[in-house]
């Protein structure tokens, strides 16, 4: 049982491909029929739809002026999971919580579809970051990039060191080992498209099971969050955006970069997560510019639901540093 469990929990990380057929392989049942909706449909009161370059971005835009603060979500989630820490931020500055191509509200074009390249590459993602910020008439920004979502904050950072005046990775999936073995099966997976429905469906029947294996006190775990993560199986071609997403995957040696990074830097991880290894800390003791490495009590895969209050301090803390840094600087 626990075992199962841990298979389905890495579809919140960076080796989907290998939870997802393995939950395929268990139960392979017809996906009911349902009634797929366009995402100005499923948009909350607060959703923003924002056009970059043909590309529709939706998005939770709160408070106002410096600092910055750009919030990017992983693997099968999008910007509701940041809801409880995206207000109190807001109060600091501007924030910005948006879905990447794939996921949640944003548009799922064909790969060859946008001009800035493959929306669902990761290195594209980071480019869309970037241009999102130029959008919004923002200079520079914070980045903030959980689980898979820290490779694209990751990636922005090494490629737009002008653009980004901060990086937080919180508990990230950047390339663990298992990612390179999960890729090369859905590589050779035949009909990954036709059986991705029936697999996601079955995911999804586990939702409130898969997030309990994620988190350290399963209390946490309410219906808003399992619908914030099952919202997305309701938008229009949501099946074959997954399978792009999930085929644009690829092992990056992010690892090995942390030495080339130019900005401030700090990592949050829980201590009782189960699905990222804390040990790649080690590697990061080469960034250049480290604040601070942040080891969350009572904490699991998923620091901003579960202690939001706390999440919301050592961000702020962060930001300290960067303004008391700049004004240093300014003074020489």
């Amino acid at each position: 049982m626990q075992r199962r469990y841990r298979l389905a929990a890495l579809a919140l990380g960076a080796a989907a491909p290998v939870a997802l057929m393995t939950v395929a392989r268990r139960r392979a049942d017809p996906a009911p029929p349902r009634t797929l909706l366009p995402p100005e449909a499923l948009a909350d009161d607060d959703s923003v739809f924002i056009d970059v370059d043909g590309l529709r971005v939706h998005a939770k835009l709160a408070g106002q002026g410096d600092p910055a603060v750009v919030l990017i979500h992983g693997f099968a989630a999008g910007a509701f999971i940041w809801r409880r820490v995206l207000p109190p931020l807001a109060r600091r500055g501007t924030v910005v919580a948006f879905d990447l191509p794939g996921y949640g509200l944003t548009a799922r074009p064909a790969p060859d579809a946008w001009p800035r390249g493959n929306p669902y590459d990761p290195e594209v993602q980071a480019d869309l970051t970037i241009a999102l910020l130029d959008r919004l008439g923002i200079a520079r920004a914070v980045l903030v990039g959980h689980s898979a979502g820290a490779r694209i904050a990751m990636l922005a950072a090494l490629k737009y060191p002008e653009r980004v005046s901060g990086l937080v990775l919180v508990t990230p999936a950047l390339d663990p080992p298992s990612l390179r073995r999960s890729l090369a099966l859905l590589v050779r997976a035949p009909g990954l498209d036709r059986v991705l429905p029936r697999v996601a469906q079955s995911a999804a029947s586990r939702a409130a099971y898969i997030l309990r294996y994620a988190v350290y006190d399963r209390a946490v775990v309410t219906d808003d969050l399992i619908k914030g993560y099952l919202t997305a199986l309701q938008v229009d071609g949501w099946d074959a955006a997954l399978a792009c997403a999930l085929r644009a995957t690829r092992p990056l040696g992010l690892l090995d970069r942390f030495g080339e990074l130019q900005v401030p830097f700090m990592a949050i991880f829980g201590m009782y997560d189960r699905i990222v290894n804390p040990r790649q800390v080690l590697r990061m003791t080469a960034v250049p510019d480290l604040f601070m490495f942040v080891f969350m009590e009572h904490t699991g895969h998923l620091p901003q639901e579960e202690k939001p209050e706390d999440f919301v301090e050592f961000i702020e803390d962060f930001l300290d540093h960067i303004e008391q840094r700049a004004s240093e600087r300014s003074t020489l």
